[in-house]
């Protein structure tokens, strides 16, 4: 990780960049038990799985996640406002429980792709742009150009979502999709 928030910690990061940063896991990993904000911060062209993982409760606003594999990993309460995500490769917002608020954001050109050639097993390809496996919340968001697919030869695969796969009890509200596949 770039920066790694353990043992309680939290804090402001804000007015930053992040740029061509290699790590295998996060840029920012955040497993403390403090809330940690992030605001006004640009994240572009890093090889992490995902820029930010949320272990801990975090509050994301006013971001630009750009040319990414994915963006946030979500597992703790986390609200994401005013940030936007463009040509990333892996769903940019992950989320496997319900503590995901998505708030005036704007996805562009988000793909999320599984391709295996020499396995047995299947893989599927969830959503291009925000995955919400056990509901959350998004609003006033728009979704454009994203996509999601899977080719895996000889095997079953399944693709969800060009957009949006929302988890039972989820919701979403004003929001404006235009050409995801």
């Amino acid at each position: 990780q770039t920066i790694s928030l353990i043992n309680g910690a939290g804090g402001y990061i804000s007015n930053c960049a992040f740029n061509l940063n290699k790590s295998d896991d996060y840029n920012i990993s955040h497993k403390g038990t403090t809330k940690l904000f992030i605001n006004e911060t640009k994240f572009k062209s890093n090889s992490a799985s995902y820029s930010v993982y949320t272990g801990a409760e975090t509050d994301i606003s006013t971001c630009d996640f750009t040319e990414q594999k994915g963006a946030i990993y979500i597992s703790a309460k986390t609200s994401v406002s005013n940030s936007t995500f463009t040509k990333n490769k892996a769903t940019p917002i992950y989320s496997t429980n319900s503590l995901a608020t998505i708030q005036n954001c704007t996805f562009t050109s988000n793909t999320s792709s599984s391709y295996i050639y020499n396995s047995y097993t299947s893989s599927n390809s969830y959503a291009g742009a925000v995955y919400l496996g056990g509901g959350g919340t998004i609003s006033n968001c728009t979704f454009t150009s994203n996509t999601s697919s899977s080719s895996i030869y000889g095997f079953s695969s399944i693709s969800y979502a060009g957009a949006v796969y929302l988890g039972s009890g989820g919701t979403i509200s004003n929001c404006t999709f235009t050409s995801n596949a």
